[in-house]
């Protein structure tokens, strides 16, 4: 053994000393620190833990991983990086205003408090839970008998005449006038029928229960499906339309059938002694999902500018129910049906887990999603055509062809700025028509001679200054815009749509001309105030509700996201890219997705639809998507405005990108059969050879140019530029520019430098509310601690017979209590609500 020195063991003697005092101190401190001591009684923030308040038994079920009401603080607060991802210093990230906080659910802690208000809800008289995310409502009643499909009789109308119950490998059929006992139920669930009922002569909607606890009675009646218990506690029971919002025939009516169109092949009239196997394996499945109910949701996004990806980031909680029969609950972690609509047909988009589709259809698209996840991210590579400008390589001599569009494109801005003054193309009674197609002046700045550039800049000032930039009706925080037509009926209406619009003009004027700061002036005060895009937009129909024009979707959403980078608001430049991605998946719903409702016939009305048709806008109830073709619909054939005021090339090569087989099959068709007579606004189509009306429909030259990236020689095929006649400046620059990027280099500046980290996560249409639209396979009303599930069909002819044409009712949801309730409504999370009735 080596003897260490006296000098060595008096260095080893005061470092131990000293690491010693360290250690005491630290323990000290820890162990006298609050949190650590709850820390060792109170749930961990690992995923999937359970605390010990979270396993007690509520009745029979336990209530697993989160809770009802862990609502996220949505009021604005500043987080700087340092709270989520630290970031280099200087990067725009720094401080943001709606940066998720700690309050997410499946990402934070249940206290308490929230745990206690779950056993209290449980114990109310009659709760009720609906939810974007799921197509069933979960109700539960502290009452001994419950019943289903009630009060019909009042509306001319029947209840099921046969119901099934699953009895060892297969299921058995009982009907009207039967009453069975609750312990022949093998499995946790009812299928009922309306087959040959009166008030169903057109349409059959097998309805699907699945109970939590074992009745001893079921019993069906003229009165409806009448479920009792041993006790007065139903247990929590999941009620939904078995196939959504899917129309099955009856025996002897069957427009599929009659009409030689595309059929699921579920015919409910054959289900005479059994079920066939595929149903029944259908049941089982939804009967595990009814078992974890999603009661709470967040989601988050973050942006990469490196990549040009943002990043949906979901999060799920689930009320797990234990039932009678052992059933396995499956969290069905669900996307939102207009996004599992793009999906299906193919959009550009990855998620973190597989995606399982169970063919449930509703009228804004299938339900689908993740199996056994509690989180789900959807990265989406599309933010190349916010951060990147297209420009126009034009050479030092353009030949005599270039020259003959540059021609074109500089006729127009000498016409618009010759005598330094500026004049309303259409009148200043149709200011509005202005707004949406000013864009092409600042555009057309960069091909003009710099004496005409320095003439037209100041104009453009006035003109944004004075004219644009503005106040104007004032509606729940924004600017909406007034104009013949153009009104907005109590709402945003078509109002809010040019005021959105207009963003696209603005943005044109600070990137063109410089004077960024005129717009910075104003952001705060005008310019933030005019993009109503979020506010008529939710997770359900994920991008804006009631707007068919394309080139109202995604381009103002650009428009606005620029913008905000320009004048330094990076929390709005995620925004709007945020919203960007949302109606991408509007434009390829829009492009590919007709064929879905054509297989799911009957849609809105009871005829046959043909194969021609496109969704249009999608209205908020539970209809869904509108749709019609040029050879078919109602109203106003909103297909015929598909292709209004599509000004931006950067969202046109999105569809250069994805899309162009298809839209080169629709304006072909458009050229040769779209001309003729029987389509409607046939003459739209004649003329748009010859005029580009950049106020309202897109030119056929300027389509085919931005959208398939045609050259000079395919479009003078088309639409020969010199057939274009402009009845203002604005359309000879369209004209002039559509020719000209078919006859030169197209090239991409960066507007976003890629050296910006990604973002940390923030709160996209959230960030307002907890609130949603939870109506999706049906609109479930609750009423004295009842619950009424129905459709809302307005203007259709399949309402029920009696009064009640603007609806399609599947009775009351009744249970014998003797008194009205005291009801109150609460957002457990994002989209989820509950109903929580009291008896006086």
């Amino acid at each position: 053994m080596v003897k260490k020195s006296p000098k060595i063991r008096i260095r080893l003697f005061f470092i131990s000393w000293i690491l010693a005092a360290f250690v005491i101190g630290t323990g000290i401190t820890y162990f006298t620190n609050r949190e650590f001591w709850q820390s060792l009684f109170e749930p961990k923030d690992t995923p999937g833990a359970i605390s010990s308040l979270e396993k007690k038994p509520v009745g029979s079920e336990k209530i697993l991983e989160t809770a009802y009401n862990r609502a996220l603080k949505t009021e604005p607060t500043t987080h700087t990086l340092s709270d989520q991802n630290p970031d280099p210093v200087g990067s725009i990230w720094q401080k943001l205003k709606y940066a998720a906080g700690e309050n997410l659910p499946g990402e934070g802690r249940m206290g308490l408090k929230i745990a206690q208000r779950q056993v209290d809800w449980a114990n109310a008289d009659s709760i009720g839970y609906t939810s974007m995310l799921s197509p069933g409502a979960l109700i539960r009643m502290r009452t001994r008998t419950i019943r289903f499909f009630s009060g019909l009789d009042k509306v001319g109308a029947e209840p099921p005449s046969f119901f099934f119950i699953k009895r060892g490998d297969g299921a058995l059929r009982y009907g009207r006038g039967s009453t069975i006992q609750g312990s022949a139920m093998e499995s946790s669930w009812i299928l009922a029928s309306f087959q040959g009922c009166r008030g169903w002569e057109k349409l059959d909607v097998p309805w699907f229960l699945s109970l939590q606890k074992k009745p001893t009675r079921i019993a069906l009646t003229r009165n409806g499906l009448e479920i009792e218990f041993p006790e007065e506690d139903t247990g929590y029971i999941f009620s939904m339309p078995f196939y959504g919002f899917e129309k099955l025939p009856q025996e002897n009516n069957d427009l599929c059938e009659n009409n030689q169109l595309p059929s699921r092949n579920v015919h409910p009239w054959q289900w005479t002694e059994s079920l066939p196997p595929e149903v029944i394996q259908r049941c089982d499945w939804w009967a595990g999902v009814a078992k974890s109910y999603p009661v709470s949701f967040s989601e988050t996004y973050s942006i990469d500018p490196s990549s040009d990806a943002i990043v949906f980031h979901q999060s799920y909680d689930w009320l797990t129910i234990e039932d009678s029969w052992g059933t396995r609950p499956r969290r069905f972690a669900t996307i939102s049906p207009a996004l599992g609509l793009a999906w299906k047909f193919g959009f550009p988009a990855t998620f973190s887990s597989d995606i399982y589709d169970p063919d449930y259809f509703t009228g804004f698209g299938p339900y689908a999603g993740a199996l056994d996840v509690d989180q789900l991210d959807i990265s989406m590579h599309v933010l190349q055509y916010i951060h990147e400008l297209e420009y126009l390589e034009i050479p030092e001599e353009p030949d005599v062809i270039q020259k003959k569009a540059l021609d074109r494109l500089q006729l127009g801005m000498r016409e618009k700025f010759q005598d330094g003054t500026w004049r309303m193309d259409y009148g200043e009674d149709n200011y509005v028509w202005c707004l949406v197609q000013d864009v092409w002046y600042s555009k057309g700045l960069e091909y003009i001679d710099e004496l005409l550039r320095r003439r037209a800049i100041p104009v453009l000032r006035d003109y944004y200054s004075n004219r644009v930039i503005k106040e104007y009706s004032p509606h729940k925080g924004k600017y909406i815009v007034h104009g013949p037509g153009i009104g907005s009926w109590n709402n945003f209406g078509d109002a809010g749509k040019f005021a959105t619009n207009m963003l696209q003009g603005i943005w044109g004027y600070g990137q063109y001309t410089g004077d960024w700061d005129l717009i910075r002036d104003r952001w705060e005060s005008h310019v933030k105030k005019y993009f109503i895009t979020p506010e008529e937009a939710n997770w359900v129909f994920y991008g804006r509700g009631s707007i068919c024009e394309l080139g109202d979707e995604a381009p103002p959403c650009s428009a606005y996201a620029r913008i905000a980078y320009a004048v330094g608001d990076y929390d709005e430049y995620a925004f709007g890219c945020y919203m960007f991605a949302r109606e991408l998946v509007h434009h390829w719903i829009k492009q590919k997705a007709g064929v879905y409702f054509y297989e799911h016939q009957p849609h809105q009305y009871f005829e046959a639809m043909p194969r021609h048709i496109y969704p249009t806008n999608v209205y908020r109830n539970s209809l869904g998507w509108q749709v019609d073709g040029p050879a078919w619909g109602h109203g106003e054939h909103q297909s015929s405005n598909r292709w209004v005021r599509f000004h931006d090339p950067d969202a046109a090569r999105f569809y250069r990108d994805h899309l162009k087989p298809e839209v080169r099959n629709e304006l072909d068709w458009y050229n040769t059969e779209g001309r003729k007579d029987g389509v409607y606004r046939a003459e739209n189509y004649r003329e748009w050879t010859e005029r580009d009306k950049t106020h309202i429909l897109t030119g056929l030259a300027r389509l085919r140019s931005f959208l398939l990236g045609e050259s000079y020689p395919e479009l003078q095929k088309f639409a020969p530029m010199e057939n274009y006649r402009a009845h203002s400046p604005a359309e000879n620059i369209a004209v002039g520019y559509s020719f000209l990027r078919s006859m030169v280099p197209v090239k991409y500046r960066r507007l976003v430098p890629r050296d910006q980290p990604r973002s940390p996560r923030l709160l996209g249409l959230q960030r307002r509310g907890l609130e949603d639209y939870p109506k999706v396979a049906q609109e479930c009303y609750s009423g004295g601690g009842n619950y009424y599930p129905a459709w809302y069909v307005p203007n259709s002819d399949w309402g029920m017979p009696e009064g009640t044409k603007e609806s399609r009712r599947f009775g009351g949801i009744v249970g014998d209590f003797n008194a009205r309730m005291k009801v109150e409504e609460k957002w457990t999370g994002y989209g989820c609500l509950v109903s929580v009735g009291r008896l006086p």
